[in-house]
């Protein structure tokens, strides 16, 4: 964890240092039109206990964590002071019972659609501009988790007939996100470096969805909204246009 955060840091400071460094001769009458990309770098999730916890734990298996780190891409078109960003992210997690010898694998695949506004921004340099914003927007999860324990030794034909020893089960969620932002970017020259981050929360209006399978029917599935309180760091850069 240290590693990360001294990792975070670094690159938040190479950032500023070689954005500020950025078009600094140049023409710096402000940029109607700008599009980045940019790395999450990573985004904490830290959400309520899982409601199939209870069962994962009758049957010997490791519970699922409240906390999930997630890795991937956005990308960000601002139109004035507005912003558009959409993120794909993904997270893959292990986690073993050593004394029943069971284990889950879960993998996360999550989207983000935000919506933001540059509320307030302040020149720290010709081109660079720290800029706070509020931000709301749709997030989906779709989590994939493979449930194992050993079992007696079989032939691959009983195997591929009959599987005995790892159960697959599926989630699905859609939320909204709301929170506010800090970025530290470029609205002043046409070469754009963006480090930001974010904080917020998100939340499902529809309530909790059932996990499922796409194998069988589960009569009994538990159902988990998976909200949850987040921080996202992005490190990147793009174009801007249009000056005025």
């Amino acid at each position: 964890m240290k590693n990360i955060i001294l990792l975070l840091f670094t690159f938040f400071v190479i950032n500023i240092a070689v954005g500020q460094n950025i078009n600094t001769h140049a023409d710096s009458s402000f940029h109607k039109r700008g599009f980045g990309m940019y790395l999450v770098f990573p985004k904490l999730e830290l959400a309520s206990f899982s409601e199939l916890n209870p069962f994962l734990s009758e049957y010997d298996f490791p519970i699922l964590p409240r906390q999930t780190f997630n890795w991937g891409i956005g990308l960000q078109y601002r139109l004035g002071l507005f912003l558009l960003n959409l993120d794909v992210m993904m997270t893959g997690q292990q986690r073993e019972s050593l004394e029943a010898e069971t284990e889950f694998r879960r993998s996360i695949f999550s989207t983000n659609v935000n919506f933001a506004y540059y509320l307030h921004r302040s020149k720290v340099s010709d081109v660079g501009t720290i800029a706070f914003y509020p931000f709301t927007g749709i997030s989906t999860n779709e989590t994939n988790l493979y449930l194992s324990r050993p079992t007696q030794g079989q032939s691959i034909e009983q195997l591929l007939e009959s599987p005995q020893n790892t159960s697959q089960i599926e989630h699905f969620a859609v939320g909204i996100n709301i929170g506010l932002g800090i970025d530290i970017t470029t609205l002043y020259g046409e070469g754009m470096f963006l480090t930001g981050i974010r904080l917020g929360y998100r939340l499902s209006p529809d309530g909790a969805y059932q996990w499922e399978s796409s194998f069988t029917n589960i009569t009994n599935a538990p159902s988990d909204s998976f909200d949850h309180f987040f921080i996202q760091i992005n490190f990147g850069g793009g174009l801007n246009w249009k000056k005025v």
